[in-house]
């Protein structure tokens, strides 16, 4: 059965509208797969953004404005749906952002389960969930942020995954 979409159109139409293939061949597989998956947002001020495969977002804000606490919850919603993530930090060390991200998705505060002597049942299930999760980390600021070694290993990460997720704390 052929699909068609709002345009009422199908692909059997789109060489005559489209003359570059790269986009005649996007355009050809959502007429023909239908539409791409789209990350949710989450928060709900941003569920109208859409990302989906290919696409680049970048959130920029002053310093102490929440830049890496909004890319952590991306992430963590990423991950949850099955996404694979990579979180790139150039910021802050990896262990630090693991026990924010843990924080974020156990919503303990995070000076319980940054300190050693909090090492309850209750962290210790919260640290094995978020191992569970489809998320790598990444100190990247010991190579001072090379960019040939972070495009390298993101796109050794996207052709390793499927449905994968680059986050990229802190680019100047």
């Amino acid at each position: 059965e052929e699909r068609r979409y709002r345009t009422g159109m199908d692909a059997d139409t789109l060489p005559e509208m489209v003359g570059d293939s790269h986009v005649y061949d996007g355009m050809a597989e959502i007429f023909t797969n239908g539409p791409l998956p789209s990350l949710a947002m989450p928060l709900e001020a941003l569920q109208t953004l859409k990302v989906r495969p290919g696409s680049l977002t970048t959130f920029a804000a002053r310093p102490g404005a929440g830049k890496s606490a909004m890319l952590a919850a991306v992430a963590l919603a990423a991950a949850r749906e099955g996404w694979a993530v990579r979180f790139l930090t150039l910021e802050m060390p990896t262990a630090e952002v693991r026990h924010r991200l843990v924080s974020a998705d156990s919503g303990l505060p995070l000076s319980v389960v940054g300190d050693p002597q909090e090492r309850t049942g209750e962290v210790v299930a919260a640290v094995e969930r978020f191992n569970g999760l489809p998320m790598w980390l990444s100190d990247m600021s010991s190579s001072g942020g090379e960019l040939e070694r972070i495009m390298r290993e993101s796109a050794s990460f996207a052709a390793t995954h499927e449905r994968p997720v680059l986050v990229l704390d802190y680019l100047q």
